[in-house]
């Protein structure tokens, strides 16, 4: 499970100085309605925040299963399910960016 780690957090262990350019805005990509205060950081924290409350709604249907208040237990696998796939995809786009980083951190200039 997640162990309320921001992704500010967690690239501040991976490379502290990469913590620096995180701040900076993120760059209008064929969009002239993006918000020049949004950074990469900020990104990031958006796509943890539903993995959490995935994992949370999980953790209350198994609370509520254990305590006699669910009535059913197919819908506790499949609140347990959604919260694993949702981090299964929170730890593949974890992994993607970590070789993206790698990869830009071996290339010549």
């Amino acid at each position: 499970m997640l162990n309320n780690v921001s992704a500010s957090q967690w690239l501040a262990q991976v490379n502290p100085q990469a913590i620096e350019k995180l701040n900076t805005p993120v760059t209008k990509i064929g969009r002239e309605d993006a918000d020049d205060s949004v950074t990469f950081s900020d990104v990031l924290n958006r796509l943890q925040a539903p993995v959490e409350s995935s994992i949370a709604d999980a953790q209350q249907s198994q609370l509520s299963l254990l305590t006699g208040e669910a009535q059913s237990v197919h819908s506790v696998v499949l609140a347990a399910e959604k919260a694993d796939v949702a981090l299964q995809m929170t730890m593949t786009i974890r992994n993607k960016v970590i070789d993206a980083y790698n990869e830009i951190m071996r290339m010549q200039l």
